[in-house]
């Protein structure tokens, strides 16, 4: 039982991702999240159906509870997956500097925060240091004659930097 639960819930998944590949290719970047709801959903019939289909050809011998409670635990693992994708791959891009904008202005109270003291700490040149300087002292760049340079190492950054670039070339529009 547990077998069929990942799986009718991760081939649910993977078609998700491929639709995704699709039609992300076709469609504006304005229409994005209203595709993805759309095809979340499909996909979600789609789990329902390979739960009827394991069903029917006789694959699960057990009570039609046990059944049913396989059925939702799939459909939650499904769910689970695809709010990971969402938050994990698109909210990666600016998630964090808005996050910390809105901390920052619920922070203030009522009287609320002046334009500059955001600006005075989100413009680009203090984001920028922080980052340079972030990454100088993990090792991920090196100075060298003034210069900023990678280093040879391997490191979570470059990984995360390579497999954004992999999700940038699979969906352009983004």
């Amino acid at each position: 039982m547990d077998t069929w639960i990942l799986v009718t819930s991760g081939a649910s998944f993977v078609l998700l991702f491929l639709l995704l590949l699709a039609v992300f290719r076709m469609v504006h970047a304005y229409d994005a999240p209203v595709w993805y709801i759309r095809m979340t959903g499909f996909c979600g019939v789609c789990c329902l159906g390979l739960w009827w289909v394991v069903v029917f050809l006789g694959w699960v011998h057990e009570t039609p509870q046990i059944i049913a409670m396989g059925v939702i635990a799939s459909l939650l693992l499904y769910g689970l997956l695809t709010i990971l994708f969402l938050f994990g791959v698109f909210g990666v891009f600016e998630a964090s500097i808005t996050l910390h904008i809105l901390t920052k202005i619920a922070l203030s109270g009522k009287e609320g925060i002046h334009p500059n003291a955001i600006l005075s700490s989100y413009n680009r040149n203090t984001i920028v240091k922080r980052r340079i300087d972030r990454f100088l002292w993990s090792g991920e760049l090196l100075v060298v004659g003034g210069r900023y340079r990678l280093s040879k190492r391997l490191s979570y950054f470059m990984m995360r930097e390579r497999f954004l670039n992999i999700l940038r070339w699979m969906f352009p529009t983004l």
